[in-house]
């Protein structure tokens, strides 16, 4: 999975002078690094009180030294259902383990930008600074950070350091670490450009708990980690509403947020059996992607609400998922208690092994994504039809791109090739490619939504079928 992650730009004056690229020393090899605060001391870890019930500390957030006073993180970390006042966060400093050892001080109050948090639909102004209680000591592992000077632009294509104690390494959330972002151009709405910095993170790595933190070119901040948005999580662009009469064998997969502690759908799946869905790989690839941390939600048209919720138990990953690009983006996940059938909840069909979908087919791809590249999610079930395009035709086209995605014969291309307007978009993953009412392709990847030049691209079920089946009938 390729992942964009997304910051908003620290725009201080006076913070610092421009940087002369040529002497910046990034030592950066493309793999996470394990680090120590020696050669980052103004990270600091976020930590949460947990408000409901147990009474523990724990980070989720990291953020920078900007005085003795004063942090700069992300709004997210100080925003929402899961912080009811400043008492509900502290920082730790100099401390290179997660949750243990350094300065511990408590949080006084943070500024967000503007004031507020307007824009719902994008990260815009996810940065805060905030005033501590009570001032650090600086020392050798505690120390006062730099931010780019304002309106100093960062170029495409450049090295740059993330740093902080999330799950870069699957299950490893214990000692501070690094991981190179090569900086990407990203399409963005008109006014927000001077705002927003994204990035490509390296390998097969993840990164919970690192919002908040900085993004370092050399030793200078010049981002501060928002949430990201994952490439290969796409939407229905350029359709129309329908309703889950329509596709009984549709659900929504959700999330619970480890932010705001709420549910919010941001996948699809399909029906296999009344314990079993079909979904794409992507949906389940993290620590905080299964039980209790994921459910489902079955005969519901419009999103987040209606219908029947169930909990997941499981889920299995194709095994060759993470070895090539969108490659075996597939998963089985099993259900913790049944579905039970009705007009809106059906179980579906999927293609024989095998099948070859001809080019120029006309397909229905579904979902409750965005309705736009940088637009809304929609709060409705809509579908789009499209046709497949030529495989060799579509990876030819894929290979031309700075970071080239990888097309092979177990994937489906579809969209209006050179024309664009329809196509899934961000957060239709795992949900299905229908031919008639059989599903074919599983909504995967691709190069931004509707784009007239690089289809969308969906995983091929059928050169998957036999090992979904062997997965469902074979459990223990």
């Amino acid at each position: 999975m390729v992942a964009i992650f997304i910051l908003c730009l620290a725009l201080f004056t006076g913070a610092t002078t421009a940087l002369d690229f040529d002497q910046v020393d990034l030592a950066l090899n493309g793999t996470t690094n394990v680090t120590t605060l020696q050669q980052f001391p103004s990270v600091v870890q976020v930590e949460f009180l947990n408000i409901w019930g147990w009474e523990v500390w724990t980070q989720n957030c990291a953020a920078s030294i900007l005085t003795s006073w004063w942090i700069l993180s992300a709004t997210t970390c100080f925003f929402g259902p899961s912080y009811p006042d400043p008492y509900a966060r502290r920082i730790r400093a100099g401390a290179n383990n997660r949750n243990t050892g350094g300065q511990i001080i408590y949080v006084d109050f943070p500024v967000h930008y503007q004031q507020n948090i307007t824009n719902t639909t994008a990260i815009e102004h996810d940065i805060s600074v905030v005033r501590l209680r009570s001032p650090l000591f600086f020392g050798n592992l505690i120390q006062q950070g730099a931010i780019i000077a304002s309106g100093f632009h960062i170029p495409p294509g450049l090295l740059v350091n993330q740093v902080g104690w999330g799950a870069k390494i699957p299950g490893n959330f214990t000692a501070l670490s690094s991981v190179p972002i090569t900086t990407v151009n990203i399409d963005q709405p008109v006014g927000i450009q001077p705002r927003i910095l994204a990035g490509r993170l390296s390998g097969n790595v993840t990164d919970n708990g690192d919002i908040g933190g900085p993004w370092f070119l050399g030793n200078i901040t010049v981002g501060c980690r928002t949430l990201g948005m994952v490439l290969s999580s796409k939407r229905i662009v350029g359709g129309h509403p329908t309703s889950i009469e329509h596709h009984p064998s549709m659900v929504q997969v959700e999330l619970l947020s480890q932010i705001t502690f709420t549910w919010s759908q941001n996948c699809a799946g399909c029906i296999l059996t009344s314990r079993f869905i079909v979904s794409a790989a992507q949906c389940f690839n993290e620590w905080n992607l299964e039980f209790p941390y994921r459910r489902i939600r079955a005969g519901a048209t419009y999103r987040n609400r209606g219908g029947s919720v169930v909990y997941i138990d499981r889920a299995v990953k194709h095994p060759s998922y993470g070895t090539n690009g969108l490659e075996a983006d597939v998963s089985v996940v099993r259900l913790l208690t049944p579905l039970v059938y009705s007009p809106t909840i059906r179980q579906g069909s999927i293609v024989s092994a095998n099948f070859v979908v001809p080019d120029h087919t006309r397909v229905v791809l579904a979902g409750w994504g965005r309705i736009a590249e940088a637009g809304p999610t929609s709060d409705i079930l809509r579908e789009v039809s499209v046709y497949t395009i030529n495989n060799q035709l579509c990876a030819g086209r894929y290979a031309t791109l700075s970071w080239p995605i990888t097309v092979t014969p177990n994937m489906i291309c579809s969209g209006i090739l050179d024309v664009g307007g329809k196509d899934a978009c961000h957060g239709d993953s795992g949900g299905p490619m229908y031919l008639g009412h059989v599903v074919i392709g599983i909504i995967s990847g691709g190069y931004s939504c509707a784009n007239c030049t690089f289809p969308g691209i969906s995983i091929a079920v059928a050169s998957y079928t036999n090992w979904i089946l062997d997965t469902v009938y074979g459990w223990h």
